[in-house]
């Protein structure tokens, strides 16, 4: 039975990563990955972290909907969206800058390539969802990234009150993660990759996600990020 479950189908790189960490601290609720789908359903109402749902075979879409009477899509300018993602799947460039390179992106394609507006308009299509959405859920919420990102307790408020659960925010929300980085010098940016490579033989995501969290601040390398930082 879907109970009050609400399912996050779309889009990636539009805050959902902070999104159900922030779920996950609440009480109330219950936060399920398309990972890791359990076999009983907890009692709890369920938010589901699916946000590339809409992009797979219709067996997932039927598999959710049996689960989750509502649907959640938060949607990017595609150019952003698509530069962001294109940053994260082109760190595997280098072993040091460590994440696979997907079959999404040509390896030596470069932002401006035509390439890459055939990426935005087919992958962050919004009427292409929106149209998808509809035709699985009944109920379902969509908002802009723009004004999740300046209004985060409205549009968390926003979305507990259409998922229809009593959930306690705390005063003050948690930061926001998962920040895709953008060097001014892709140089330097190399070298502190590759030192901190070297010095621990972990990829630059894990750097990079330390960053975002401000969990480096008493390290120099933080401070070398930080102001390798493009704003």
């Amino acid at each position: 039975m879907a109970g009050k479950n609400i399912a996050l189908i779309a889009h990636k790189k539009c805050g959902t990563t902070w999104l159900w960490q922030m779920f996950d601290k609440l009480d109330g609720c219950e936060v399920v990955h398309s990972k890791n789908l359990p076999n009983i359903w907890p009692s709890k109402p369920v938010f589901l972290y699916w946000p590339h749902a809409i992009y797979n075979h219709r067996d997932d879409l039927e598999y959710i909907r049996k689960r989750c009477d509502k649907a959640l899509m938060i949607f990017r300018d595609p150019q952003e969206a698509a530069k962001s993602l294109w940053r994260d799947e082109t760190e595997g460039l280098k072993r040091h800058e460590a994440k696979i390179v997907s079959g999404w992106f040509p390896v030596k394609t470069s932002l401006n390539k035509p390439n890459l507006t055939d990426i935005r308009y087919s992958y962050f299509n919004y009427n292409w969802s929106l149209k998808k959405v509809q035709k699985y859920f009944t109920n379902y919420f969509s908002v802009g990234y723009d004004f999740y990102l300046e209004n985060q307790r409205t549009t968390v408020e926003q979305i507990i009150n259409f998922w229809g659960v009593d959930l306690e925010l705390p005063d003050k929300l948690p930061p926001k993660t998962n920040v895709s980085y953008e060097p001014r010098s892709r140089l330097l940016y190399w070298i502190i990759n590759k030192a901190f490579y070297e010095m621990t033989g972990l990829p630059s995501a894990y750097i990079r996600k330390d960053f975002a969290d401000s969990k480096m601040r008493k390290s120099p390398l933080w401070w070398l990020y930080r102001l390798n930082q493009r704003y």
